[in-house]
């Protein structure tokens, strides 16, 4: 699942930047900050499964806040530059292409659908 929501948000990655469209960007951000979340989680659980040693006597169960914390920031990171570009368009009021943004929207439809 995690591979087709990464080849669904370059779909959205490339479609909204062919349609100039800040709401596709955002979706593909969405499925990004998705995806990265599931990686720090696995990676996480992974690294916390080793067993204690003389230097870390509790072992290494850190390594899954650390992966939530890292999550949220990628998260935080993400907003922020969809909050820059929102500003940035409100004064620049670029032109959006609606046809293909509708067609992506219906493929995305589609996706979250599935």
């Amino acid at each position: 699942m995690t591979l087709l929501t990464v080849i669904f948000m370059s779909v959205e990655i490339v479609g909204g930047y062919f349609a100039n469209s800040i709401a596709i960007m955002s979706d593909a951000a969405h499925l990004l900050s998705d995806v990265i979340g599931i990686g720090f989680s696995v990676i996480g659980l992974f690294i916390a499964t080793k067993n204690a040693n003389r230097k870390y006597s509790w072992g290494y169960h850190r390594a899954e806040v650390l992966g939530a914390i890292l999550s949220i920031l990628s998260i935080w990171l993400i907003t922020g530059f969809l909050i820059a570009e929102a500003i940035h368009r409100f004064y620049t009021r670029p032109k959006v292409e609606g046809k293909t943004m509708f067609i992506i929207s219906l493929v995305c439809l589609v996706f979250n659908l599935i």
